[in-house]
């Protein structure tokens, strides 16, 4: 496809062209896919390394100080460039520091194969050089050297282009133009791969469910004995599944699931770490199954555990078993392509680049999917918006009357392998769904097994929420201009006249909804500006209806206004859907027209009752917020309300049925008791006699595993994060992991605080050698632990999504720092008002709902250090409330772990120090 080209690698101090420097380059000239010629060099950047470099690259300051200087070598690299287009791996980057050091822009053509794979590889977890290469067999060595970089860059573009060429004809042509759209530079190179084009069908399609519906016969109760002899050391697991372990505690765990099952009771079961609470619930569902009786629903908060049941432990256990029951996965509708919803946007001709380019990942993607489901793209936060505009939400969905309804649907496979099985397995999100649906989103089930049910109330306050926009009245506006103008080609002559009027009003209230609306989303943030708090980084302000008349600037007149012109909109629509109801007399394509126009409107009705529900503060049982953002052109902002409380809707939607009902977690209690966790979800109304309760301790040692140490001699941290507390947390941070060196995660509940000590820790850090590494500074979580696993002498510091669900077990993880007791921002509007309402019925909001939620919380963080039986480490808690208030032995009571060292930082070293390397 390109004949000749030179390929760019180089290695730099570090991301900014301007700031940062090269420290070496490499070019490789490419003739008919062989390298013909190499140019490499390091570069002298006048600096010494960061130490992440160094790790990274392999380079050292030795190695750089006889290097020449970069303005020596600048001539052989024009000379060798030439005119020739530049391949790289994200090449921009590599091209904008060599311009920096050019003094002035090159005018080669670029052309980036990591762009090319996100178009032709979009089902990649990762589009990272290396884990390209791993994926598609290309062998790699000396990864981030800038010659094994561009060689592994040109293996990489070989392999896509051959990619390329087997492509149907439909698929390639079609992806040309699409690219044509982006503006991508690959669009002429996809295009003359075209002639070469093999002949194939456009799309997959989903695979056709050949199961029968599941049909539940008599039901025949679990014999106890029989699912205890499972686990025991002689049973059917110890005998089929390798590496099982006998745990009393997760026998009794199946014990009791089995119990509730026959009794359509509902229990409570906290199972501390190593338990193995998943085959412990999964087992007896599957026994349950195997004797005809009704379907089983498991639901998790996280995606991690949800793909690990499904993929991983369900079909071991049965293969253990020697079962086969159907499992399926289930999803909301907006999962999933709708095809057509695709083809109408396959048809648009204003598409936005960066649309066309998402358009060209969906359409490659869709010639080899089985499933329609998005979870298999790698969407960045963009795409994922632009995915609304062809995902089958339930407003946009046109059943029976859709050609792609019989065998196509995407949707409707999925809900036939909904129907065929036995054990479905979802998210507590499409639970509460489900049930407030009706449920007539999941197929009928019996038995309800909920794994992490620590978050309950989150869940069903998510559910139950309210929020709007400025986005989503943008997205909206799209779709309405979208929708006018496909219109506008297809209406008749006769009825021209009428359109015209109907469409030049809508068109005005269309600009006026543009300017209402950005002008009272932007007043909004200036009030937030003014008068809000700031939490993680976004500016918060709770609304009430005397908030509304104390603050200045509240835009209430432009509330009026945009909720005028909203309403204006609605009855232009509904006079246009009578137009295209008369046409649908006369033409039934015209049909499908007028139910597409009723779903716009139906989406914008409610936009307006969200919009009046929220900025009116309609509803005491709410409570109302703004959060926003960002400068200039991209700021955001929205508006959200949620209930505030909701314990009685759980108990409508999950209790008050007679089902057996299993709840687990392993943090569900507070200093041994469950009172907390009922009161929040609603258990509290139900008969003692429905509700078995029970806790399995964790099968470890954690006497002989693990430590804690209470750090006395550290500043209490205030609202405001002060310079001299901070200065102390560092130091502290320091000693302490002078004595870990490294393999270290230090949790923090304000990233603000976790940014200052970042900054401040990392000199120090890279003067011992050891690698730091921040949350939403140096990446995000996934590829955080990855750094974090690949690099022994390293540090995470992480803030809230750490405190669950890091699973670090051996030696990559041997101490947790927990920064400060976990007490949720008291100023933060659902917290707020969740205490005002409990103060409001003489309940102390601290006792009864901070407190224990800290409690919950620290048990989680605790939880991170010991994973498995092998495991040995250190709890460092830099929090002093822990002895110097009363309630702190709350908290300690609540660990596994009962003794604790309480010292100051030095002592509280020399004595880990012993502990560590005894």
């Amino acid at each position: 496809m390109l004949e000749q080209y030179v390929a760019l690698d180089v290695e730099t101090t570090g991301l900014n062209p301007q700031s940062d420097s090269l420290i070496e380059i490499a070019l490789l000239r490419v003739e008919k896919g062989q390298i013909v010629a190499t140019y490499q060099s390091l570069v002298n950047p006048r600096c010494r390394l960061p130490l992440k470099i160094k790790r990274l690259t392999g380079i050292t300051d030795e190695m750089l100080q006889s290097a020449p200087f970069i303005e020596q070598i600048l001539p052989e690299i024009r000379d060798f460039i030439g005119s020739q287009p530049l391949v790289g791996h994200s090449v921009l980057f590599d091209k904008n520091f060599l311009e920096a050091a050019l003094g002035y822009p090159l005018g080669n053509p670029i052309y980036d194969t990591c762009e090319l794979a996100r178009y032709l590889l979009p089902e990649a977890t990762s589009y990272r050089l290396t884990d390209l290469c791993l994926m598609l067999g290309v062998p790699v060595s000396g990864a981030h050297r800038a010659v094994a970089d561009a060689r592994a860059a040109v293996l990489l573009f070989e392999q896509l282009t051959k990619r390329a060429g087997q492509m149907p004809f439909a698929v390639l042509k079609e992806l040309a133009r699409l690219l044509d759209k982006a503006g991508s530079s690959w669009a002429p190179v996809m295009l003359s791969a075209v002639p070469r084009a093999v002949d194939g069908p456009a799309l997959a399609g989903p695979e056709v469910v050949s199961r029968r519906p599941y049909k539940a016969g008599e039901e025949l109760p679990l014999e106890l004995s029989e699912v205890t002899a499972a686990f025991s050391p002689q049973g059917v697991l110890a005998q089929k599944v390798a590496h099982f372990e006998f745990r009393p505690q997760q026998q009794q765990m199946a014990a009791g699931v089995a119990r509730a099952f026959n009794e359509k009771t509902i229990l409570l079961q906290e199972a501390g770490t190593g338990t193995g609470k998943s085959m412990a619930y999964l087992l007896p569902a599957l026994f349950w199954l195997a004797r005809g009786n009704s379907r089983v629903v498991v639901a998790t908060r996280t995606l991690n555990l949800q793909e690990q049941l499904w993929q991983k432990d369900a079909p071991g256990l049965m293969q253990a078993l020697d079962m086969d029951i159907p499992v399926a996965l289930a999803k909301g509708k907006q999962n999933y392509v709708c095809l057509r919803r695709w083809q109408a946007v396959l048809h648009e001709n204003n598409l936005l680049p960066e649309e066309a380019a998402f358009y060209a990942r969906v359409l490659v993607w869709l010639s080899v999917s089985r499933t329609g489901d998005r979870s298999e793209l790698n969407l960045n936060w963009q795409e994922a918006e632009y995915w609304r505009h062809i995902c089958a939400e339930s407003d946009f969905c046109a059943g029976s009357h859709c050609v792609h309804f019989a065998e196509q649907c995407y949707v409707m496979q999925a809900r036939r392998a909904l129907e065929a099985a036995g054990l479905i397995i979802t998210n507590h999100a499409l639970l509460f769904a489900d049930l407030a649906a009706e449920y007539k989103i999941l197929p009928a089930y019996g038995p309800l097994i909920i794994d992490e049910a620590h978050h309950l109330e989150d869940a069903a306050t998510e559910q139950l929420s309210r929020q709007i926009s400025y986005r989503a009245i943008g997205r909206w506006q799209v779709s309405l201009s979208r929708l006018l103008t496909h219109f506008s080609k297809l209406v008749p002559p006769r009825d021209q006249q009428k359109w015209l009027q109907l469409n030049h009003k809508l068109g005005e209230n269309r600009n006026r909804l543009r300017e209402y609306g950005e002008r009272f989303f932007r007043a909004l943030v200036q009030s937030c500006r003014r008068y809000a708090q700031s939490y993680e980084g976004r500016l918060v302000l709770r609304l009430t209806p005397d908030v509304m008349h104390e603050i200045p600037g509240l835009p209430l007149a432009d509330f009026s206004n945009l909720l005028y012109v909203l309403r204006s909109i609605e009855e232009d629509g509904n006079e246009l859907g009578r137009l295209l109801l008369e046409l649908g007399e006369l033409d039934e394509a015209w049909e499908k027209h007028h139910l597409n126009w009723q779903r716009l409107l139906a989406e914008l009705a409610g936009l307006t009752a969200d919009l009046e529900f929220i900025f009116g503060c309609a509803s005491d049982k709410y409570v109302y917020w703004v959060e926003c953002g960002g400068e200039g052109e991209k700021f955001f902002c929205e508006l959200q309300a949620a209930p505030i409380f909701v314990g009685n809707q759980i108990h409508q939607y999950l209790f008050a049925a007679e089902r057996p009902v299993i709840l687990t977690s392993a943090t569900l209690t507070v200093g041994g008791s469950f009172e907390y966790y009922k009161s929040r979800v609603g258990l509290d109304r139900v008969e003692r006699g429905r509700i078995y309760q029970h806790t399995v301790p964790s099968p470890f040692h954690y006497h002989e595993q693990a430590r804690i140490y209470i750090v006395n001699d550290l500043a209490q941290q205030g609202e405001q994060v002060a310079e001299s507390y901070l200065d102390q947390l560092t130091q502290s941070l320091q000693e302490i992991i002078r004595v870990t060196q490294g393999r270290t995660l230090v949790l923090f509940t304000s990233h603000r605080a976790l940014k200052e000590v970042y900054w401040r820790l990392l000199p120090r850090l890279e003067e011992q050698d050891i690698y730091l590494l921040g949350h939403n500074i140096d990446g995000g979580r996934t590829r955080l632990l990855e750094e974090f696993r690949r690099n022994s002498r390293s540090v995470l510091l992480g803030s809230a999504s750490f405190w669950e669900g890091v699973d670090l077990p051996g030696d990559a993880l041997r101490c947790v720092v927990i920064v400060k007791l976990p007490f949720w921002p008291p100023g933060m509007p659902i917290i707020k008002a969740r205490m005002e309402e409990l103060e409001s019925r003489g309940v102390s909001s601290f006792y009864n709902f901070s407190l224990p939620q800290a409690i919950i919380r620290f048990k989680q963080g605790f939880g991170r250090l010991i994973r498995t039986a092998r495991d040995r480490g250190a709890v460092v808690i830099l929090d002093g409330r822990l002895v110097e208030k009363k309630y702190g032995r709350l908290f300690l009571q609540s660990l596994p772990l009962k003794d604790y060292y309480h010292n100051n930082t030095a002592a509280v070293c020399q004595n880990m120090k012993m502990w560590l390397h005894k």
